[in-house]
C-alpha cells in the first residue's frame, strides 16, 4: 500500500517510528533492550550506531540472555556503524534521497524479506543533531518515514537530551513531529 493513501507515513500498516530521548548511557542501552529484544525471537534487527554504542547494546542483549554471535550468524542481527553509514548518501551536507535508498532502504527491504518484520536502531540523525546540523537531521528523519512503504519495520531514535537543547527550536519540535511516540 503507497504511503500516498495515508495521511501519513505513520499510518503506514507495519511501520512505526520512535524516539527516545536519553540522558545517560545505562537509559539508553535500556531502552534499545527493550525495543530489540522481542523482535530478535524471530525477526531481524538493524543496528545503526557508533562502535562504542553497538558495543553497549551487544553486551547488554548477552547479558539479557540474547545470543549476539548466533543472531549475527544467522544474519538477524545486522550492525552498521552510523558515521560511515551517513557518509555513503550525504552530499555536501545533504540527504541525497537516491542514495539513501540505496544506502539504507535496500538493506531494509532485503532483511524483511528474509526475515520478516526489521527492527531497526539507528542514531545517524543523533551524529548530525551533535555537530550542529539538525536541518539535515530533520531532513534524515522524514527520510526514514519515506521508507514506510517499502518494507516492513519499527524504527526507534535517540538523540541525548542535552543535545536537544542545543539548535533551532523549531527543529525540535518539527524532529519529534516525525515519530509515531517520543519517550
Amino acid at each position: 500500500m503507497s504511503a500516498a493513501l495515508h495521511e501519513s507515513p505513520l499510518d503506514e500498516p507495519g511501520f512505526e517510528h520512535l524516539v527516545h530521548l536519553y540522558e545517560t548511557e545505562a537509559t539508553l542501552a535500556r531502552c534499545v533492550l527493550t525495543f530489540l529484544t522481542p523482535g530478535l525471537a524471530d525477526e531481524a534487527a538493524l543496528v545503526v550506531a557508533t562502535p562504542e554504542h553497538r558495543a553497549l547494546f551487544a553486551q547488554a542483549l548477552e547479558d539479557s540472555g540474547v545470543d549476539v554471535d548466533a543472531l549475527r550468524r544467522e544474519g538477524r542481527y545486522v550492525e552498521r556503524d552510523a558515521e560511515q553509514l551517513l557518509g555513503s548518501f550525504l552530499r555536501d551536507g545533504t540527504v541525497d534521497p537516491l542514495a539513501f535508498r540505496l544506502s539504507v532502504g535496500e538493506p531494509v527491504r532485503a532483511l524483511a524479506a528474509a526475515h520478516g518484520r526489521v527492527h531497526v536502531y539507528g542514531e545517524m540523525v543523533a551524529c548530525l543533531w551533535g555537530r550542529g546540523d539538525s536541518s539535515a537531521a530533520l531532513v534524515l528523519e522524514r527520510a526514514w518515514n519515506d521508507l514506510a512503504g517499502m518494507a516492513e519495520f519499527r524504527l526507534c531514535c535517540a538523540y541525548p537530551v542535552a543535545a536537544m537543547t542545543t539548535g533551532d527550536p523549531s527543529h525540535v519540535d518539527a524532529v519529534l513531529g516525525c515519530h509515531s511516540l517520543v519517550s
